[in-house]
């Protein structure tokens, strides 16, 4: 059989309520025999066909993770079973309807496997002060199953029943009771199997398809506060750092800019945590695989590059997380001088498992192309797909699980981070809007880690690896505007205006487009045009814009663009009257202005700004190049390199008749551009196999012409 999909489910209760037994039915549909003490954790696999008998019908496995052990065992016994519970994604509470004490133990097993057993002060829940406002913001499924239901006499029925009927109320879940030494109660069509059905397809629809549950606070570098709901009062009132913390917790400031930066500038924030994050073991060198910032380990190549989609590892054959799946792609400058930049792939299939990154030298823009990423911050948790975009600041630890084969970019920037370009003659709104912007929320995790938590730097280029014993993902509470966050590119307001010709690169760059987000790699005074940072004499600055430009590749706005006559925001409707105008299809000998599509506006010829240009594609179809660019793909133009549209696409546009027309519907491109000249690594010309050696001869059936006698 073909590898499937899988889910983790964890069966909970008592020792002797019958979870091997119901484990055993559930998989195999057959009585378990002589059924043992479980120790440790034994699991099995069950197969279901998720959305049975509809056209999305899909075959998963599920993983019944039997945990054995009590409830009340000792805290180093709990600490060791906590290693069960990563990465569930549903849990089977299961009590013996005969013995009430189970019952009342469901409450203990889910706030342990959820890690709310245990407060910052280190005290104990105790039993009877349970309330299900603890479980109201729960996001795992949970399915209550009541065993033996054999034993209790048919005149007892009705009122043990109504006893235990709260709690699936209290878990916000469904209820099954049955007999696990007889399978019709679990029969085909049965209530029950439907129940059991429902509750299979609920938890993979949570894994794989459901969108963000997760809460976001709005706005770009504002002063944000947030504490987790478990611990209302986390936030010191009126200190930063007072002498006692709420709930015993440590004080910790993360500064992304000097202390004595001007206000406006200045990028703090504090976090209080239940232990700081400086109580590690001594860092030691980790191996970088494919990660570099070594420009000169081969010769520079200034041809047009093109790289087919990246391949992804299957699962079966290497397992590879997020870290281990980094590859430097082509890069400037270096992290030591905190000038420069750096563009990643990143293919992985696995998510990381108690370890996490933090970036020693920059900032990481992180492009998902094909996959979700839920990425646990210091912050709070966020979850980032494909037409979304991160940043994960300078210093900020981080672990990303992924839901299967999963690929994306990143630009890393060593030194400054990013800021919101100015609008320029735009005016107040447009192009990003700071609202857009979205914070994760404050939560913790209060995790033990016996065998050892993994805290990765980057530092100066390498890695290096820590030790310690607890997550680090421990912080209560936080305020300040020094955060992670996210943007969703669907959001981009795009401004455009192609009535009969092409404006200059600035300005086409300044209103079809424009960067999203921008760079200063060096504090100077100048401003920003279209995607170039220029001093007063008008010579550019090393400046890096990240312009993500949904106008002409993207649905931004439905994806609506005209060709001629009217701008964006009234193409919807016809031209009041024919316009006539030439087709636009030029080429371009500098990176200077933003590549629009050749149907839309000119790529102009002609030297201006010296910039090199990555190009990545994140789904659908780049109509310049319409069969080489593949999404997962991306191109390299360096400075003064001639590139523009294929020989297709000029032939195309030249006969195309002049009138309102949409195009690039789910179409999302990207482009990373900087004044710095890119070097590309060994792996990206060579190590890879992915660089296409062909790219060259989409250009070589254009053809001349010329007539001296035709004007």
């Amino acid at each position: 059989m073909a590898a499937l999909d899988r889910v983790k489910v964890l069966v909970l209760g008592d020792s002797g309520v019958g979870k091997s037994s119901l484990v055993h039915l559930l998989c195999h549909n057959q009585v378990l025999g002589n059924p043992s003490w479980t120790v440790g954790c034994s699991v099995d696999v069950r197969i279901h066909d998720y959305k049975e008998g509809t056209p999305e019908e899909k075959t998963y496995y599920i993983e019944l993770w039997d945990v054995g052990g009590s409830v009340g065992s000792a805290t180093s016994v709990k600490s060791t079973r906590a290693v069960f519970y990563n990465l569930l994604n549903g849990i089977i509470l299961v009590h013996d309807l005969t013995n009430k004490k189970s019952s009342q133990n469901l409450y203990r097993w889910t706030l342990e496997a959820l890690n709310r057993d245990v407060a910052p002060t280190g005290v104990l829940v105790t039993n009877g002060d349970y309330d299900r406002e603890q479980f109201a913001d729960n996001q795992i499924p949970l399915l209550v199953i009541g065993t033996k239901l054999d034993q209790i006499p048919e005149t007892k029925r009705n009122e043990v029943l109504t006893r235990t009927a709260f709690l699936a109320e209290d878990f916000n879940a469904e209820e099954i009771n049955l007999d696990c030494t007889n399978p019709r109660y679990l029969a085909a069509g049965s209530s029950n199997a439907v129940k059991l059905s429902r509750f299979f397809d609920k938890v993979i629809e949570k894994r794989y398809f459901l969108r963000d549950g997760n809460q976001y606070l709005s706005g770009f570098g504002n002063e944000h506060v947030s504490e987790d709901p478990r611990c209302p009062g986390a936030l010191p009132e009126g200190q930063n750092n007072p002498q006692v913390c709420p709930y015993g917790l440590y004080a910790e400031q993360l500064s992304g800019s000097a202390f004595t930066c001007p206000r406006a500038t200045n990028k703090r924030s504090w976090l209080y945590r239940i232990l700081p994050s400086v109580c590690h073991k001594p860092f030691k060198p980790l191996e970088e695989g494919h990660l570099t910032h070594d420009w000169d380990e081969i010769e520079p190549d200034p041809n047009q590059l093109r790289w087919k989609p990246f391949e992804i590892p299957k699962a079966s054959q290497n397992k590879i997380d997020f870290v281990s799946g980094l590859y430097t792609l082509c890069g400037a400058g270096e992290p030591r001088g905190r000038n420069g930049i750096a563009v990643h792939i990143f293919v992985c299939n696995t998510s990381m498992v108690d370890r996490c990154l933090y970036n020693s030298d920059g900032d990481f823009l992180i492009v998902p192309q094909q996959g979700k990423l839920l990425i646990t911050t210091e912050f709070g948790k966020m979850l980032v797909e494909p037409n979304e975009i991160c940043v994960i600041q300078q210093g900020m630890r981080f672990s990303v699980e992924v839901f299967g084969e999963t690929r994306g970019y990143i630009l890393e920037v060593y030194g400054a981070h990013f800021e919101l370009p100015d609008l320029g003659p735009i005016g107040a709104n447009g192009l990003a809007n700071p609202r857009d912007f979205l914070v994760p929320v404050a939560w913790y995790e209060d995790r033990q880690v016996p065998g050892g938590y993994t805290v990765i730097s980057k530092y100066q280029g390498k890695l290096f690896a820590a030790q310690q014993d607890f997550s680090p993902f421990n912080v209560v509470a936080w305020h300040g505007n020094y955060t992670p966050y996210k943007y969703h590119l669907e959001k981009f307001m795009v401004i455009n205006a192609v009535a009969f010709d092409h404006a200059g690169h600035e300005a086409k760059c300044l209103q079809q487009n424009g960067p999203v987000l921008c760079n200063r790699l060096r504090k100077r005074c100048g401003f920003v045009v279209g995607g170039v940072l220029e001093t007063a004499s008008g010579i550019a600055v090393p400046y890096l814009a990240g312009l993500f430009t949904p106008c002409f590749w993207a649905s931004s706005y439905e994806g609506i663009m005209a060709r001629m006559g009217k701008d964006l925001q009234h193409s919807k409707e016809e031209p009041s009257s024919p316009i006539s105008c030439p087709p636009y299809s030029a080429w371009d000998r500098d990176a200077g202005c933003c590549p629009t599509g050749p149907q839309i506006s000119s790529i102009t010829s002609g030297a201006g700004n010296c910039m090199s240009e990555f190009m990545g594609l994140i789904k659908g179809h780049y109509e310049a190049k319409e069969e080489g660019f593949q999404p997962g793909g991306g191109s390299l133009h360096s400075m003064m390199t001639p590139h523009g549209p294929d020989a297709d696409c000029f032939e195309k546009a030249s006969k195309a008749k002049l009138e309102p027309e949409r195009v690039a519907d789910g179409t999302m491109a990207f482009m990373f551009e900087s004044s710095l000249s890119l070097a590309v690594t060994k792996w990206g010309l060579q190590t890879s196999n992915r660089l296409d050696k062909n790219y060259y001869k989409c250009w070589e059936p254009l053809k001349s012409h010329f007539n001296p006698k035709c004007k």
